[in-house]
């Protein structure tokens, strides 16, 4: 069985430790009990600060992760930009742009669903697009969510404020109190 390379410093401390402790308790039953205060100090301060770290990296791996991300995370917020000044197809091909360059997500193939669905009342993108996420998502799990989200957005189309009518009456309480006079 091999150690790890980061327990052998550990183990010189500890049998440096070992030998202060083994000093102090020499010299504290040969003299007097004050002299042998120092090897104790000196033997616990030379174990605290490997034994806290040692025993708070755990603690320390669920606070402050150091996963990082191989590149940068998608930027959902321009297509989401696009979407909301009705710009459509710009944001139809963000969308496009995020699912090639992440193809293991599955937010933007919902997302683009949604707009399909809701913003440009196209079920046969929608369906597209469907097609697409399935074929490029490998998780089986992922391609089922997205089967579902495409469920409830299809029932949401009968419900659903097209973006024509979405630009007449806002969502303001002003804007739809106006419009109502």
């Amino acid at each position: 069985m091999r150690l790890s390379d980061s327990y052998l410093p550990l183990i010189f401390r500890l049998l440096v430790v070992l030998a202060l402790a083994l000093i102090g308790m020499w010299v504290a039953f040969n003299t007097a009990m004050l002299w042998a205060y120092p090897f104790w100090v000196l033997a616990g301060v030379l174990l605290a600060f490997p034994l806290a770290e040692k025993l708070a990296s755990p603690v320390v791996g669920l606070l402050l992760p150091t996963d990082r991300f191989s590149k940068p995370q998608p930027m959902y917020s321009i297509p989401e930009s696009l979407r909301n000044k009705n710009e459509l197809d710009a944001a139809f091909g963000a969308y496009q742009k995020i699912a090639k360059a992440y193809p293991k997500e599955v937010k933007p193939y919902r997302c683009m669903i949604r707009l399909a669905f809701l913003d440009m009342n196209n079920e046969a993108l929608a369906e597209s697009v469907l097609a697409q996420g399935m074929k490029t998502l490998k998780k089986k799990g992922l391609k089922e969510e997205l089967q579902k989200d495409f469920e409830v957005f299809r029932g949401m189309t009968r419900v659903a404020p097209t973006a024509a009518d979405r630009r007449k009456v806002g969502y303001r309480k002003s804007e739809v109190w106006m419009s109502e006079k």
